[in-house]
């Protein structure tokens, strides 16, 4: 048996496997097995995955018809029949650099789970980079609650001993409509003390997360934008270009916002409230095992993005003067202050609010701050206040209002809080 089992479930992305699954073969690290776990998926997903099976005995796929939510009971045989030390996983439209599989086993050196960053390409193009450090004790503290706060999901940066896994009570199963799928089974490890827990904010995957515009791509069109970074991703420098020119994810905000920042004077003590040791853009990434500091290298674009979610999580309260003059920067991206505001949101409705209302008051931006809210009440469940308020919204910037797909992002979240499907 390999040491390593990958799994990788699919439903419809079809083609895109062909990507993936040859970033997997193009690993250094050759001592792996890849099962490929059809959830109701097309023939034409079958014939994909035994094409690469007879020319790589490696590879195998087990079909199964649609299960509940995305087939997550189905993983859980794959892993218990396995006599390897390890398990990753891969996203069926996704790719990994030829270093991935030895980064993360490395993780695990001292550990039992092991998660590492994260980057997303839009379908502009656009890099972000998502990262933290999940086992920085108030983070882990805010796992343990009802609420189970976790800083981002990510299946393709997981990687987590066999024997862990069997250590737990429950392994992989039907996540509530509520919940992400992946944030609902890794708060299982999160959550048990006897874990180990090692961190990296270093990507060494590519996600291209469907949904969006690109729910309306066919697996073929989603195979042609795969490509061209298929072909470069293993080029020399390619991965750390993109680590570099990547906008900095909302988990740094939402970081932020579960912490006291009253005791930060700085972006320095902010990032080591968050457990983050900052350093310049050609410092050493490193990993953080239960709770150390976490290295991370950072642009001075990105220290300014982070400064953003720094003042947007601390609120206008603490320091309104600072809090201005970051808001209302020349530089500042509408889009990336309303995605950290969603994420603080997630921690502090509260504090979102009043950044929300500050953006009015402080900055002289009536319309983000109605837009702000509106996405905010939706994020803490508050669906009538939402409706409301973007009712206001849409009397006041009619042309601008409608451009903005609010209504059918309160439906779908108040679906999703009621249990029931988004699509129903």
């Amino acid at each position: 048996m390999a040491r390593t089992r990958i799994i990788c479930p699919t439903h419809d992305h079809v083609e895109t496997l062909f990507a993936s699954i040859a970033s997997v073969q193009a690993q250094r690290d050759t001592d792996w097995e890849l099962v490929v776990i059809g959830d109701g998926a097309p023939d034409r997903s079958r014939e994909i995955v035994e094409g690469f099976g007879q020319r790589d005995p490696r590879i195998s796929y087990v079909s199964h018809p649609k299960g509940e939510r995305f087939g997550e009971v189905y993983r859980d045989p794959v892993i218990r029949n396995s006599d390897a030390t390890y398990i990753c996983h891969l996203g069926d439209d996704d790719l990994w650099h030829e270093t991935h599989l030895e980064s993360m086993i490395a993780l695990l050196d001292q550990a039992d789970w092991a998660v590492s960053g994260d980057l997303r390409i839009t379908p502009a193009g656009a890099a972000t980079w998502r990262f933290g450090n999940l086992a920085h004790p108030p983070f882990r503290a805010a796992a343990a609650r009802t609420s189970g706060h976790i800083l981002f999901g990510t299946l393709n940066g997981v990687a987590v001993r066999r024997s862990a896994y069997l250590a737990l009570e429950t392994g992989w199963e039907a996540a509530p409509v509520s919940s992400g799928s992946d944030v609902f089974m890794w708060l299982k490890y999160i959550r048990n003390r006897d874990m180990r827990l090692a961190c990296s904010a270093r990507a060494t995957h590519v996600k291209f997360q469907a949904g969006g515009v690109r729910a309306a791509f066919s697996g073929a069109d989603r195979l042609i934008e795969m490509q061209p970074t298929s072909l470069r991703i293993n080029r020399p420098g390619y991965l750390e270009s993109l680590h570099r020119g990547a906008s900095v994810g909302g988990p740094l905000a939402k970081a932020f916002a579960l912490t006291d920042l009253s005791q930060a004077q700085s972006l320095d003590d902010a990032f080591t409230l968050a457990g983050i040791r900052a350093l310049d853009q050609d410092g050493m990434f490193g990993e953080a095992l239960d709770g150390d500091m976490l290295p991370v290298a950072l642009t001075h674009r990105q220290r300014d993005q982070a400064r953003l979610a720094w003042a947007l999580a601390a609120g206008p309260e603490l320091a309104p003067g600072r809090f201005r003059a970051v808001v209302r920067g020349d530089r500042r991206d509408d889009g990336l202050l309303l995605h950290y505001l969603d994420m603080i949101a997630q921690a502090n409705g509260q504090v979102a609010l009043q950044s929300a209302d500050a953006l009015h008051t402080l900055c002289d931006a009536p319309f983000l701050a109605l837009h702000a809210r509106v996405r905010i009440l939706i994020q803490t469940a508050a669906f009538e206040a939402a409706a409301a308020t973007l009712s206001e919204l849409e009397r006041r910037w009619p042309a601008a209002s409608a451009r903005l797909p609010l209504r059918e992002a309160i439906r779908r979240a108040q679906a999703r809080h009621e249990g029931r499907s988004p699509v129903a």
